[in-house]
């Protein structure tokens, strides 16, 4: 799913709402991620997003492939898209995968790691959370990564990948106040 969110809904969440639908009927624990997350949990959009972004454990990745099974899914190795075989078991380090489905919809999806009950920080094993804990249940009725396991994700990410725009300053603050940080 791509794109921002479009003008008939007034509150900004069609969107995750649409991947809401798309995954209905899949029997796996999932998660929105990313910015729609941080959204999600405060109640409203702190940003226009081109996508979006879901987020499951790896362990449930056949699952997955099999549920969007008319879509064409590729995989991230070594910053390239290639196509993610039918049945292929991706292990570390991909943990990306992109889709577009058959009426053009964008998704990314990141794989995660768990231990049982426990979800694994995948840039830092020793940083764990009880599974239950690391996705939330927002008012739209999605499921998003909680706060801290969001902040530690798009703080990894930032710190290691760029240095921060006006825009992403202006993004990390609302965010911020939003979590009361």
């Amino acid at each position: 799913m791509s794109g921002d969110a479009p003008a008939d809904a007034p509150d900004g969440f069609a969107l995750p709402r649409q991947v809401l639908s798309l995954l209905d009927g899949f029997g796996k624990p999932w998660w929105v991620a990313g910015g729609w997350a941080v959204d999600l949990f405060v109640g409203r959009p702190t940003r226009p997003h081109k996508d979006i972004e879901i987020a499951l454990f790896r362990n449930d990745q056949s699952a997955l492939q099999e549920h969007l099974g008319e879509w064409n899914l590729r995989k991230v190795v070594d910053h390239r898209l290639v196509p993610w075989l039918p049945g292929e078991l991706l292990t570390l380090p991909v943990h990306e995968i992109h889709g577009r489905g058959p009426e053009g919809q964008a998704l990314e999806i990141l794989l995660n790691e768990d231990r049982p009950g426990h979800w694994v920080f995948r840039r830092d094993p020793s940083i764990t959370r009880p599974a239950k804990l690391i996705s939330a249940r927002s008012a739209e009725g999605c499921r998003s990564c909680g706060r801290r396991s969001s902040c530690r994700t798009r703080a990894g990410t930032r710190a290691r990948t760029t240095t921060p725009t006006s825009s992403g300053r202006r993004h990390c603050s609302t965010r911020r106040a939003a979590f009361g940080l």
